[in-house]
């Protein structure tokens, strides 16, 4: 997809940020939740503004889900 679909900003620089310094499971999995409290936490933003800025790269991103927990995986890893 290119930059002119997508919309980049700096949140969704925070978001991939956080998501390659978190740990992840053994099958490259990464807790939804656990994501957006690291950005919420380092950022200090809401999780409302970091939902809305993570469904414009979301696409970048396997889903899974097991009952009512999400998980997510970035594409070729």
């Amino acid at each position: 997809m290119s930059l002119e679909k997508k919309k980049v900003t700096p949140l969704n620089g925070e978001i991939l940020k956080a998501y390659v310094r978190l740990d992840k499971l053994e099958d490259g999995y990464l807790l939804k939740k656990k994501l957006f409290d690291e950005v919420e936490r380092t950022t200090g933003k809401k999780q409302a503004i970091i939902y809305r800025n993570f469904k414009s790269i979301s696409a970048d991103f396997d889903t899974k889900k097991e009952g009512k927990t999400v998980y997510i995986k970035l594409k070729g890893e």
